[in-house]
């Protein structure tokens, strides 16, 4: 570029500059040509070295979030034991999860809410109940047998939230899932019918003052668990798994579960468990009975000789 500019400035003017002239327009163009070269490879290295794409954006995420509670919200699409009223916000945009929320005061009392899932793209069912009477009156949750097998959770989150004739019903299915019920806050779910077909499992959540108080819970073939904390949090409720393990945890406070009833027996921990219906609790596997004492065995008598009579 350089040399050009000299040869037209000779040529167009009759100027005969310093021929050292030429030789240094000639090096400053080798020394803009490499620094050319050295940008380009560096733009070219930067392209070569950086990811083709991010799991977060394919995965829905905002990769701007905090690393962990994104993975822990991705990881729901398929297990959702660990949502509670604390942190559904997490959830609720997933694109796999099939979301219903009824947020504020009586937003979906006396309604009833379909759970079923027709497409295959949804892998879980989240329901979100937050505000006074949120979901209260004549509620009922329905998953029917049409429905694809996906794990279910609702949460139930203040004051009366879910409290009154609520009920959740969800049907055989041809593979069994995973039910989980979060209640938070006083009488959440007071009142409440939750029941699971089947072989489901179904896990209850009771935090609060009377958050669960004469609830009733029943997975009469698959697996059940109760977790209740707070004064007179599961009072009066029952619990039921006829042929699977029950397994209940009572906080420490005696009235935890005063009252409660376990169906047939649970195993029990936490010092509010000590209150519950006699017989509801079991530390295990029943204790076999002591053997019946027998009788000592008596020998027969030894035969004796007829004694001879004198003559």
């Amino acid at each position: 570029m350089y040399g050009t500019l000299i040869d037209t400035l000779e040529d167009g003017n009759g100027l005969k500059p310093d021929p050292t002239l030429k030789r240094r327009a000639g090096t400053l163009s080798l020394v803009v040509a490499c620094v050319a070269a050295f940008a380009l490879g560096a733009v070219a290295a930067t392209t070569l070295t950086s990811p083709k794409f991010q799991p977060s954006a394919l995965a829905g995420i905002d990769s701007s979030a905090t690393t962990t509670s994104s993975f822990q919200a991705y990881k729901s699409a398929v297990d959702l034991s660990s949502v509670t009223c604390a942190n559904y916000g997490q959830y609720i945009n997933q694109p796999d999860l099939q979301v219903t929320t009824r947020i504020g005061e009586d937003a979906g009392k006396d309604q009833n809410l379909r759970l079923d899932v027709l497409s295959d793209n949804i892998n879980g069912v989240l329901v979100v109940c937050d505000g006074k009477a949120s979901c209260s009156g004549n509620v009922d949750f329905t998953m029917t047998g049409a429905s694809k097998a996906v794990s279910v959770t609702i949460v139930c989150c203040k004051e009366d939230a879910c409290k009154g004739n609520v009920d959740l019903t969800v049907a055989d299915l041809a593979t069994p899932i995973d039910v989980n019920v979060h209640c938070s806050g006083e009488s959440a779910c007071e009142d409440a019918v939750w029941t699971v077909a089947g072989d489901h499992k179904l896990d209850g959540y009771c935090v609060g003052e009377t958050a669960c108080k004469a609830s009733r819970w029943s997975a009469p073939q698959g697996e059940a668990n109760g977790y209740c904390s707070g004064e007179s949090a599961c009072e009066d409720s029952r619990w039921t798994a006829t042929e699977g393990r029950l397994t209940m945890f009572c906080d420490s406070t005696e009235d935890t579960c005063d009252d409660a009833v376990f169906d047939p027996y649970a195993l029990c921990s936490g010092g509010g468990a000590s209150n519950a219906r006699p017989g509801s609790c079991d530390a295990g596997a029943p204790t076999p009975s002591p053997p019946t004492p027998q009788p000592p065995t008596v020998a027969p008598p030894t035969p004796q000789p007829p004694t001879p009579q004198p003559p």
